[in-house]
């Protein structure tokens, strides 16, 4: 983009980090505003962390001001965790960015925050999860707080944890509590359980509080409960806390009632 004449200079004085930064999260025109910066005061900018990170969390113009920062000074440029997870959560062009920065660098970190914002984007972390684990050669160990929180997720828990379960590079312990956050999944609650339990040599247990949380829920509880007393049914125990919660349940549990008192 050519500029007849460095009229930036006149009207100001300093190009401050804050006014990169508000460029690179400009979502309308960002991209024309960083490249007029670059052009015409481009010595005196710095490519902070902060302004990295905001280009890669902006849905709209987001690949194309990374593309031009790593072009023009891509020295300078830190892949930071908060970049990456910028990066993953962006349900617009995140997809993008992650093979744009994944190009320009031999690996990228995968931690836990990196996990949970590609669990949250609804749109395409799942796909973003893919890609990272497959430019990685060593093992990714998911922690339990992440897997338990990927269970319970009911908009896209299901699809991470297929993805997850599903690469021998990942490393993910099912827990008592994330079988337990399955059980309460009130959307896909039902699919994840079925992923867990056809886990072979995983070890899973069904405790008192897996039970109880399938039966107080609200929505797949029924159907949960019944996948449950198939695959599990001689180590169920119906307790009065599982007794109490189906009893509480105002949709599913006359179901509910009605499953344990013919599979017990």
């Amino acid at each position: 983009m050519a500029f007849s004449r460095p009229w930036l200079r006149e009207v100001c004085a300093k190009i401050t980090d804050e006014v990169v930064q508000a460029a690179a999260e400009n979502r309308s025109c960002g991209i024309r505003i960083m490249e007029l910066l670059l052009a015409q005061r481009g010595a005196e900018i710095k490519i902070t962390d902060e302004v990295v990170q905001a280009a890669a969390g902006n849905q709209s113009c987001g690949i194309r001001i990374l593309k031009l920062l790593l072009t023009q000074r891509g020295a300078e440029i830190k892949i930071t965790d908060e970049v990456v997870q910028a990066a993953v959560g962006n349900q617009s062009c995140g997809i993008r960015i992650i093979k744009l920065l994944l190009a320009q660098r031999e690996e990228i970190k995968i931690t836990d925050e990196v996990v949970q914002a590609a669990a949250g984007n609804r749109s395409c972390g799942a796909r973003i999860m893919e890609l990272l684990i497959n430019s990685r050669g060593s093992k990714i160990k998911i922690t339990d707080e992440v897997a338990s929180a990927i269970a319970g997720d009911i908009y896209y828990g299901a699809k991470m944890m297929e993805v997850l379960l599903n690469q021998p590079e990942v490393e993910i312990k099912i827990t008592p509590e994330v079988v337990q956050a399955a059980a309460g999944n009130i959307s896909s609650g039902a699919r994840i359980m079925k992923l867990l339990l056809n886990l072979e040599g995983a070890g899973i247990k069904i405790t008192d509080e897996v039970v109880s949380a399938a039966a107080g829920n609200q929505s797949s509880g029924a159907k949960i409960m019944e996948i449950l007393l198939d695959q599990r049914g001689a180590e169920i125990k119906v307790t009065d806390k599982v007794v109490q919660a189906a009893a509480g349940n105002k949709y599913r549990g006359v179901k509910i009632m009605e499953l344990l008192r013919d599979r017990t």
